[in-house]
């Protein structure tokens, strides 16, 4: 059986870089080496990929005034920065995916890591890591006028508790069906 690690409060990030988007202000960290696709015209997010296997992604997007329709449904997840997201794991025969989603200030965010189904049990803590250090603009109240403050972005760090445990949880139930569903597709 492969373990997930146990929500470290402050994962190792040496020789990454930091992600941050020009157009909504999210930010996820990325390994230093990988390389970022074209970025689209309306700079609403990146691709970065793997330097040897570009089908190993992640990625980051966001879209305003988006109607959601069941797009996201609660949340599952705490990021460190203390904002609740959905994490959903999406096992399919070819590619998987880890997928957060956050719906904050009329703002549809989403973060994605992609692997072969083959490999993301390898992939999936790396996967977990980057989201849980995704973050987004905080709004502060001023008056009547909400205002974006990115400075607080990485300010705010949470103990994850239960929450930590339960996906820590989960994910030890997903892995080995990911590695299983792997071995038989081999």
């Amino acid at each position: 059986m492969i373990s997930v690690s146990a929500c470290p409060a402050n994962p190792p990030l040496n020789n990454w870089k930091i992600y941050q988007n020009p157009r909504y202000g999210f930010t996820f960290p990325y390994p230093e080496q990988w390389q970022a696709q074209p970025p689209p015209e309306n700079q609403d997010g990146q691709i970065f990929s793997h330097p040897d296997r570009p089908e190993i992604q992640i990625q980051g997007f966001a879209q305003s005034q988006v109607e959601l329709n069941g797009l996201y449904d609660g949340s599952n997840f705490i990021t460190n920065q203390g904002i609740k997201g959905l994490l959903t794991p999406t096992l399919e025969t070819t590619t998987s995916r880890l997928t957060l989603r956050i719906y904050s200030n009329q703002v549809y965010y989403v973060w994605e890591g992609r692997s072969p189904s083959s490999e993301f049990a390898q992939y999936y803590p790396l996967f977990e890591q980057i989201a849980r250090e995704y973050t987004i603009p905080l709004v502060e109240l001023t008056g009547n006028r909400k205002r974006q403050n990115p400075s607080h972005a990485g300010a705010h760090r949470v103990t994850l508790g239960k929450r930590c445990l339960k996906l820590h949880k989960i994910s030890q139930e997903i892995v080995p069906r990911v590695s299983a569903q792997s071995s038989a597709v081999n």
